[in-house]
């Protein structure tokens, strides 16, 4: 009897199979980092806001301005609410960081927008870092989390997933000209990819939300968007592996 009873336990634990993550949305979510990664010659301005609570009214706490016109050839114009800011500028080669200040620093063009908040110590928004494509997903979204797309109508879907190191993170998505657009990106930030075991602590409100108010194509950019020339008077930093003669 005894030895039933254990056999009929075995068998009870074998057959109960622990949960699969429901990942329903990847398929989706890999297109839209795929059309993001395609974008071109565009003209965009992203909002950021951070609070406590989801309820909370706040106030905007930061403006993030982007030009691009390619991968590696960029304007980012950064204000906060406190009037401080940056000023980034990439033409394919040589990388300005304008702390708007008496200094300014050189560097190699970097692979991408995941690289500023990683190695620059800039404030760029998550939703730039979409630019990066494909290659970007694999460093944010974690492999082992759900993945869910809703449709929440009027045009628009809704993606949720765990960011690495970014947070749970809710995408919502519009599609314009037969491509995916994100227009939204909302962070909790206390919930950053526990399963992965990594930890990322968030330097002010847990709740982000950033928000594009303004997405355009832009036929062509003034002249000087892209130049890279440091303004004359100031300190060059020059970090760049191989000099050239933008230093003044």
């Amino acid at each position: 009897m005894v030895t039933s009873i254990a056999t009929l336990l075995v068998c009870a634990v074998q057959q109960v199979e622990p949960s699969k993550p429901d990942r329903s949305g990847e398929a989706y979510l890999k297109e839209v980092f795929k059309d993001m990664g395609a974008r071109r010659n565009l003209s965009c301005t992203v909002v950021r806001y951070e609070r406590e609570h989801w309820d909370d009214v706040v106030a905007e706490q930061s403006w993030h301005e982007l030009s691009l016109k390619e991968p590696g050839v960029f304007r980012v114009q950064y204000t906060d609410c406190g009037g401080d800011g940056y000023r980034m500028t990439c033409d394919g080669k040589t990388l300005v960081k304008d702390s708007l200040g008496d200094s300014v620093t050189l560097a190699d063009k970097p692979s991408g927008f995941m690289l500023f908040a990683n190695e620059f110590n800039f404030s760029v928004p998550n939703l730039f870092k979409l630019f990066d494509g494909e290659q970007a997903l694999e460093k944010i979204v974690s492999k082992s989390d759900p993945i869910v797309v809703t449709d929440v109508g009027q045009g628009q879907r809704v993606v949720t997933f765990n960011g690495v190191q970014i947070g749970e993170s809710r995408l919502t998505i519009r599609e314009e000209n037969g491509a995916k657009l994100v227009v939204r990106w909302d962070v909790d930030t206390s919930k950053s990819a526990a399963s992965s075991g990594q930890q990322f602590f968030f330097r002010g409100m847990p709740l982000l939300s950033e928000v594009a108010i303004k997405w355009q194509t832009v036929k062509s950019f003034h002249k000087g968007t892209f130049d890279t020339t440091p303004p004359a008077g100031v300190t060059v930093i020059d970090n760049r592996k191989s000099k050239s003669s933008l230093q003044r």
